[in-house]
């Protein structure tokens, strides 16, 4: 079973009883080649909620993509990036870790450019309760069966320092609080 969790809990941080403005949001994506036009479709297609789309590319790929975009309905900006050279999953993944030095908004929505919307969703709606994100998450030991999880389980424990009891990669997109990734870089 799959438990939804806030994740925050601290009065102090409520949103305003309107909920989450769409101002407040930003899609962010690491943009490839082949998925550019299918992903901006998408989007344009079927998302609202959100104040601006972030692209981050390579240097070395942002014209030949800006290229091939097509004209959303909401703002596009592209971020580039020197790629470091056969590290491109890591690099990715490091830069993710960067967002909220990309991003200004107060919540920062990470889709992979891979994943389509194929149905009307508003982000403020689908992605928040009680203006709050939602991490969907299961406890590892639930998830044994999954070929490959224990071996994330060893490699986010690495990387974080600390015993993880849940995995938290249940859907895209991830929505986090913009203040969290300063704390996870340190």
């Amino acid at each position: 079973p799959v438990t939804v969790i806030e994740t925050i809990k601290n009065d102090h941080l409520r949103a305003a009883p309107n909920g989450v403005a769409a101002k407040d949001i930003v899609l962010h994506c690491l943009a490839h080649q082949h998925w550019i036009v299918p992903c901006l479709t998408s989007i344009n297609k079927f998302c609202t909620g959100i104040s601006e789309i972030v692209m981050a590319v390579s240097e070395r790929e942002v014209n030949d993509l800006k290229a091939r975009a097509i004209p959303t309905t909401i703002p596009l900006r592209w971020w580039a990036f020197d790629e470091i050279d056969g590290h491109g999953f890591n690099h990715h993944q490091a830069l993710s870790c960067c967002a909220d030095q990309i991003c200004t908004t107060n919540f920062i929505v990470h889709s992979d450019i891979d994943c389509l919307w194929t149905e009307p969703v508003d982000v403020r709606e689908e992605y928040f309760s009680r203006g709050k994100p939602i991490l969907v998450m299961d406890k590892y030991e639930n998830l044994a069966w999954h070929s490959g999880v224990l071996a994330w389980k060893e490699l986010t424990e690495k990387a974080l320092a600390f015993p993880c009891e849940f995995e938290t990669m249940r859907r895209h997109p991830a929505v986090h609080y913009r203040w969290v990734y300063r704390f996870l870089r340190e």
